[in-house]
């Protein structure tokens, strides 16, 4: 308790003044044996109110209102139990020592200096016994409190009248019992008032099942003090005895007050101790729940979240031996154990009958005897466990049995079916921990992917033409468009003087990453080669000598060349396993496809072998159309044969003025379709204007 108000600092310096007061007035009437008159009866009526106002104001400016969780109360009360008796043993202490001093060393100044020292323990005791007790009741929600507390306070006031009355009335023998007997019925009236007000029964069965054991021993301690200090009788006062009376009786007061209610904590204590532990673990398993909840968000770190569910499972099952196993094909991996060992774990289902036996539980099960896990049939078989009870529960994923959460016990029938509820919310809590930590890792795959195919993107953008090359009467459209961010298709200008071009077109087989890695490499085996070759068929070759034996046997490319001669005017075709070049020349529309086979497939000799040319003259006025197999694909449901004589009708029917108007045309063509485009298109029109 601290006085951090002003007011009540100001307040507490008074109040010392006025003991010092006290102290200094009784000193006169011992030493000057002065009469207790009318006028000092009054000053001591005067100094006992001042003292009660002094006492009030800061009771109510320290009085605590908060209110405080029933759960958490019992801590409260048993810190503010310890203050009390502590209090109370100052005062035994301290009178024992004047009791002992007085036996060797007798003087009238003796018992004054005993009787000022109850006095300022008398005003302590008193005020601090109404403290705990106001604030205990102003702690916990109750109903009609208010009503109740001003109740008390009214049966507070009525004692101090008694008081008053029993100390101004004649000593009479009559009069004095009807006083007591009042006095003693307000007193049970006040204790049964406030066991109303203060309900122990509310928040001693949610109290730590330790907390109630501390709490019982300092009631038991605190019931014998109070006895004792409410059976001290009454002394005779010289000087200001009022004050002396008043706040002696007063501490008697509040303290059998205490004493009813320590008597109730005790009894309520011991009732409720029995049920505290199962109390107390319901609690944990709450509490383990709110605090699973918080960990299972963590969907990136499964390895926690599988050790916090141990460690909570083998808390709450009183320290059995518990682990989480997750399947891998025919065997099992332990992610986490606690109370035995992967050897016992291992041990226990060494036998694969017995594994294929705890595999196949998909409903959380309890076995009370190891006989009932491995079946009948199998009872005299295996005997290589030192468990004997077991829950375990099926991990979910999908629908399907991933793993197990185990709990185990060396003695028979530890656990039941109730057992099952709490380690089913620690499973289900689990399960949702590895679907979300699928799907993160599913969207962190994603990312990647996504980062991957524009990084295959950026790579593919930067090998393809970055513009077409200008020949003289030589007029070029290109479309490109890969399915995804990037694709397999490629296409190149090689320039070889200035009357002389050779168009590449091609695929690579795949798409993404690998797709664009292939590419890059095709591209610097042609940079490498475009000096080193006289006509498209030494290219080809080289390029599939390159590629043969250094890529993957799944990946393979397509390509196809045309080569423009302007000065001879006459044009080669070449075709490595990829798609014809359709050619329109003098409104006659063919399709040219020349033999052979797909680049890196086969050695050089035999691709050598197989790869053919086909050539013509340029009159001017043809129109060459070079394709990936995207195109027919499209226009003709994946059929590339029917997609190509779609591409020749095309050509042959249409009117077009130049390359651009045709390459509007193939792709109005497409449009009208309506076909999802799951396929990379590349297309290149090349037309010859003289």
């Amino acid at each position: 308790m601290k006085i951090e108000n002003t007011t009540s600092q100001l307040t507490l310096f008074v109040l010392v003044i006025f003991l010092l007061f006290h102290f200094i007035i009784n000193v006169l009437f011992l030493s000057f044996d002065w009469e207790y008159t009318i006028n000092w009866k009054l000053v001591d009526y005067l100094f006992t109110l001042f003292l009660i106002a002094l006492l009030g104001i800061i009771h109510f400016n320290l009085n605590e209102k908060q209110f405080v969780a029933i759960s958490k109360f019992g801590v409260i009360f048993l810190n503010d139990t310890k203050f009390i008796l502590i209090l109370l043993l100052v005062f035994f202490t301290l009178n024992l020592i004047f009791e002992v001093i007085k036996l060797f060393y007798a003087t009238r100044y003796l018992p004054f200096l005993q009787l000022e020292m109850n006095f300022v323990l008398s005003i302590a005791i008193t005020y601090f016994f109404l403290y705990f007790l106001t604030k205990w009741t102003n702690q916990i929600k109750r109903k009609n409190i208010k009503k109740l507390n001003y109740l008390y306070y009214l049966f507070i006031i009525i004692f101090g009248f008694i008081i008053i009355i029993y100390w101004i009335s004649p000593k009479e023998e009559n009069n004095s019992s009807v006083v007591w007997y009042f006095e003693i019925l307000l007193l049970l009236s006040s204790a049964v008032l406030f066991s109303l007000i203060f309900g122990i029964k509310i928040w001693i069965p949610y109290t730590q099942r330790r907390i109630q054991k501390n709490i019982l021993l300092y009631s038991f301690l605190l019931v014998a003090s109070l006895i004792v200090f409410i059976s001290k009788s009454s002394e005779n006062y010289s000087g200001l005895g009022f004050s002396n009376y008043f706040f002696s009786e007063f501490s008697k007061f509040f303290g059998f007050i205490l004493l009813v209610t320590y008597i109730r904590t005790s009894y309520f204590s011991i009732v409720s101790l029995p049920f505290s532990k199962v109390l107390e673990k319901k609690i944990y398993e709450v509490n383990s729940l709110s605090y699973l909840s918080r960990i299972v968000r963590n969907f990136n770190n499964l390895e926690l979240i599988y050790e916090t569910i141990a460690e909570l499972t083998f808390n709450t099952f009183n320290h059995s031996p518990v682990w989480i196993q997750i399947y891998k094909n025919n065997s099992f991996i332990v992610k986490t154990f606690k109370g035995t060992s992967e050897k016992q774990i291992f041990d226990l289902q060494s036998t694969p009958t017995l594994f294929k036996a705890i595999k196949r539980i998909k409903i959380p099960k309890v076995f009370g005897r190891f006989i009932e896990l491995q079946g009948g049939e199998l009872e005299n078989q295996i005997q290589n466990t030192i468990f004997e009870s077991f829950c375990i529960i099926p991990i979910f994923f999908k629908e399907t049995v991933i793993g197990h959460l185990i709990v185990a016990n060396t003695n028979p029938y530890q656990f039941d079916e109730d057992d099952l509820d709490l380690l089913i919310s620690y499973v289900e809590a689990l399960s949702i921990s590895i679907e979300g930590n699928f799907l993160l890792q599913e969207t962190i795959e994603k990312e990647r992917m996504q980062q991957e195919l524009l990084l295959a993107k950026e790579i593919q953008r930067n090998f393809l033409p970055k513009s077409i090359p200008k020949l003289e009467n030589v007029e070029i459209e290109v479309f490109f468009k890969p399915s995804d961010e990037i694709g397999g298709d490629f296409y190149d200008f090689i320039l070889l003087g200035e009357k002389k071009i050779l168009i590449l077109i091609g695929d690579v087989s795949g798409k993404g990453m690998s797709a664009s890695f292939y590419m890059a490499l095709l591209k610097g085996i042609i940079l490498s080669c475009r000096r080193k070759f006289e006509n498209p068929r030494d290219l080809f070759v080289q390029i599939n000598s390159s590629l043969f034996k250094n890529i993957e046997s799944k990946i393979h490319i397509t390509m196809a060349g045309l080569f423009l001669d302007l000065q001879s005017k006459s044009f080669e075709f070449i075709r490595a396993g990829h798609t014809p070049a359709i050619i329109k020349s003098n409104g006659n529309v063919q399709v040219f496809k020349p033999d052979g086979i797909g680049t890196a497939l086969v050695n050089s000799k035999v691709f050598e072998k197989n790869l053919n040319l086909a050539s013509g003259e340029v009159l001017g006025g043809e129109y060459f159309l070079l394709f990936t197999d995207g195109l027919p694909e499209i226009l003709a449901d994946k059929d590339i044969s029917e997609g190509i004589n779609k591409l020749k009708n095309l050509l042959l029917v249409s009117y077009f003025n130049d390359s651009n108007e045709l390459k509007e045309k193939i792709l109005s063509e497409i449009s009208n379709k309506g076909t999802k485009i799951d396929d990379d298109i590349t297309f290149l029109i090349i037309r010859i204007k003289y």
